[in-house]
């Protein structure tokens, strides 16, 4: 078995965190249509739509915060 290069490793790691943002997203998006009683095809219009990607701003605002829970 090889040993992963920098950049298998580098492309690995980003691919981690934009499924972790997308799980994010969904999450808060589902408990948003519990809240507010949105269907699941009205909450599905303010999901990205672009190849999967997320906008740029949502990393930002979904992402992990810089500081620790303590």
């Amino acid at each position: 078995m090889s040993a992963k290069s920098v950049i298998d490793q580098a492309r690995d790691l980003f691919i981690r965190k934009i499924r972790r943002i997308r799980r994010r997203e969904q999450a808060m998006l589902a408990r948003t249509d519990e809240e507010i009683g949105l269907t699941a095809q009205d909450a599905a219009r303010y999901e990205s739509s672009i190849q999967g990607k997320i906008p740029h701003d949502f990393s930002v605002a979904y992402d992990r915060s810089k500081s620790a829970m303590s």
